[in-house]
């Protein structure tokens, strides 16, 4: 399968890298790209966990006050 790239700065980053690595082009930006979506992957995960913890952290004390989802929100659907 083939690819091209048509932007001259991406062309010339990625044979500096082939070259100071040892590695042929396809390999330096299948290594690069696998970095990249393993960071991108890894931050999302994370961002997640984050969210799930303050909802699991703020949930109880809604409960206590008997707070309920509608009460989160106005007549239009919007956020009090």
């Amino acid at each position: 399968m083939a690819l091209t790239i048509k932007n001259d700065e991406a062309e010339s980053m990625t044979r500096e890298l082939a070259a100071i690595t040892g590695e042929s082009i396809t390999a330096a930006v299948t290594i690069a790209v696998k970095q990249r979506l393993d960071l991108i992957r890894r931050q999302r995960t994370s961002r997640a966990a984050a969210l799930l913890e303050i909802g699991r952290s703020v949930a109880p004390v809604l409960r206590a006050r008997g707070a309920e989802v509608e009460d989160l929100y106005d007549h239009v659907g919007l956020p009090t």
